[in-house]
């Protein structure tokens, strides 16, 4: 797991729905997977959101200039989504084992 931007895994992030509404999230993990980093967010405060679904969504650029991005290409999200569950499951396997 990785977070080459600065926010902080524990941080709120305040995303612009289509109708420039803030919809609001806590951002769980960011992660690389090859040359790319994506950030896993849980919905705390935003419509059309299930309590424990997660939102994966694209790391662009990097420091202050980072912003988080859609995935248009669905092989990404699928490769995303495999490795955000992967990781996951190893973060709960080593809480199990404390």
């Amino acid at each position: 797991m990785s977070n080459r931007f600065d926010i902080p895994d524990e941080d709120l992030v305040i995303l612009l729905d289509e109708n420039d509404k803030e919809q609001y999230f806590e951002l769980l993990m960011t992660y690389d997977l090859g040359e790319n980093v994506y950030a896993a967010l849980a919905p705390l405060e935003a419509e059309g959101f299930e309590e424990d679904e997660v939102l994966i969504m694209k790391v662009s650029g990097e420091g202050e200039d980072a912003d988080l991005v859609d995935i248009e290409d669905e092989e990404e999200v699928e490769e995303a989504w495999a490795a955000f569950e992967e990781i996951w499951e190893d973060m709960d396997d080593d809480e199990e084992e404390e």
